[in-house]
């Protein structure tokens, strides 16, 4: 049995505008799409091909969306995320004379990419799943503002309201299978970032670890270090 619509501030703040959400296909993902449509919201999913290794077929992001009632739109990204591989060895860009700065170069690709597509779609809000300790907000949110600088920016991991309805992946695994969607939890693992583009396997920063919380942290407590975008 579904549960009840809960009555937030969501509906009406975005009624009448389209969203924009960028996706990765993953429990964050799915569970911020489902919230949305839940609301009555039009909602539009957004996945950047970078040429991930970890992501054999792409298209099945468009699938595992779709069980959340959304369409996703894939961008095919591959040969600007070379071109900016190939600007990052001719300027001889690394972390402190280390890894090649690729991912970094990836965000600006993936946002560039996916917010022109959003532009094409008529989005009013571009939403990200970056998590309110993590730089890649600034990243989204700085690039979407000089891309689209009508384009609204929504980032659901600083939202007060949603950090209490969900304050971990157990709360979203629950909410999700409520209506039928297949989702996990999982085994804290440490992960290589599942973001990174071809060229690239730097981590980021170090590791990624995921288990039954977010990484997020709740507004106003200043930080802004770190990694963690969906």
């Amino acid at each position: 049995m579904a549960p009840k619509k809960p009555v937030t501030p969501l509906g009406a703040r975005f009624k009448g505008k389209r969203i924009g959400v960028c996706v990765s296909g993953g429990l964050d993902s799915k569970t911020v799409c489902k919230r949305l449509v839940e609301e009555g919201l039009d909602v539009l999913a957004f996945s950047g091909d970078l040429g991930q290794p970890d992501e054999s077929d792409i298209q099945n992001v468009k699938k595992r969306m779709a069980t959340c009632s959304v369409d996703t739109v894939i961008v095919d990204l591959k040969d600007d995320m070379a071109e900016g591989c190939f600007d990052i060895i001719q300027a001889q860009a690394t972390y402190d004379g280390g890894y090649w700065n690729t991912t970094g170069i990836g965000r600006y690709v993936t946002c560039r990419g996916l917010v022109t597509a959003m532009m094409d779609n008529k989005v009013d809000v571009l939403a990200h799943g970056a998590t309110g300790r993590g730089n890649d907000q600034m990243r989204f949110e700085r690039y979407t503002n000089v891309i689209a600088p009508k384009m609204a920016v929504y980032a659901p991991w600083r939202d007060a309201e949603l950090l209490k309805e969900f304050p971990g992946r157990t709360e979203m695994a629950v909410y999700l299978n409520a209506f039928g969607i297949e989702a996990f939890v999982g085994p804290k693992k440490e992960v290589l970032d599942r973001r990174q583009p071809r060229g690239s396997l730097a981590r980021g920063g170090g590791p990624r670890v995921d288990g039954d919380a977010h990484d997020h942290c709740r507004p106003g407590d200043g930080r802004v270090a770190g990694e963690g975008a969906e």
